[in-house]
């Protein structure tokens, strides 16, 4: 039987804690409904994961899924096809756990989120790409630096005529679908605003022409020799150490005039003498299961970085290597 005095100390232990979760919850500090989801989904004896987005870089998302299912053989894993747009739509929708973004969610995309949840999504960036300017047979390929390409392309992202300043330097300027997530992440890299898909038809009069993906890109490209066209080099199927696609060229992208070009290769990307980069991002929603937060967060970890790595694409950030030096000849008797 519990002594008077280790009674009370109990009891004291008890109002303290139950005094500090509720200043904590009064304040926000603990997830409630982040917490009642995750208890929710530990007990399902047939645990799924579902993935969006994976046309933005197709070997990259079929090999981190298979790498996770060997982790987790009792969880199924499922991929859907789709770019920025749908995968952020599917995730909102709770259609999938998982979403790949060529871009952050805007404050609007956010805001949807909150109001759906009480939270935001949680975004964690992965991978580096690059964003290539191709050129045709006839058409200029520079150099260009950024503020010139800014300036081209400003008034599409002021609501005017889609990339009006464009005209200086080719005649069509080839995009992927908007939906797809590299016109945005263009529009980023040079600090221009977002806005929503304008056309996605191919058939707009002016200098700007999206097309269906990188590849249909490349093929305009190929066959207009006047032209200019932008791809990722996360889903556009090119080698930059291999030199560009047959009928076209790079075009060179500096910083400032003056400045020699670099190619956009991975040291270049990586480095950040190719100037015109964007990351991977994948995102979960803030009070969703539990397994897209913890596919989120292994992504995000060392480990999961360098399982991108492993894939052939630039990790988000370096992660350390542990390096054991010894004068020891390796194995047994120095064999």
């Amino acid at each position: 039987m519990l002594s008077r005095r280790r009674m009370w100390l109990l009891i004291r232990i008890a109002v303290y804690l139950a005094v500090i979760l509720g200043i904590m919850l009064y304040r926000g500090g603990v997830p409630f409904k982040r917490f009642r989801s995750a208890l929710r989904s530990a007990g399902d004896e047939h645990p799924t994961l579902v993935l969006a987005g994976r046309d933005l870089a197709p070997p990259l998302v079929e090999k981190l899924a298979a790498e996770y299912r060997r982790d987790y053989p009792k969880l199924q894993v499922t991929v859907l096809p789709g770019g920025t747009y749908r995968a952020l739509d599917q995730l909102l929708a709770r259609e999938t756990d998982v979403a790949f973004l060529m871009r952050r969610p805007t404050a609007a995309e956010q805001e949807l989120f909150r109001q759906a949840d009480g939270d935001t999504a949680v975004t964690e960036a992965i991978g580096l790409g690059g964003l290539v300017l191709l050129a045709g047979a006839q058409a200029p390929v520079g150099p260009v630096t950024l503020d010139a390409l800014k300036a081209a392309l400003a008034p599409a992202s002021e609501g005017g005529a889609p990339g009006a300043g464009l005209a200086a330097f080719c005649g069509r300027f080839y995009a992927p679908d908007p939906n797809e997530g590299a016109w945005d992440a263009l529009l980023g890299a040079l600090g221009l605003p977002i806005i929503d898909a304008a056309d996605t038809s191919g058939t707009k009069a002016g200098p700007v022409v999206f097309l269906a993906d990188a590849a249909a890109v490349i093929a305009a490209v190929a066959a207009d020799p006047g032209s200019w066209g932008v791809v990722s080099t996360l889903n556009a199927g090119l080698d930059p150490e291999l030199g560009p696609p047959a009928g076209t060229r790079f075009v060179d992208v500096v910083t400032a005039d003056g400045v020699k070009a670099t190619s956009p290769t991975a040291a270049g990307i990586g480095t950040g003498a190719y100037p015109l980069n964007h990351s991977l991002y994948v995102a979960c929603r803030g009070a969703g299961g539990l397994e897209g937060v913890k596919f989120v967060n292994h992504l995000g970890s060392a480990r999961g970085l360098r399982q991108v790595e492993n894939a052939g694409v630039l990790p988000a950030r370096l992660v350390a290597r542990e390096i054991q030096l010894s004068r020891d000849a390796v194995g047994k008797d120095g064999k």
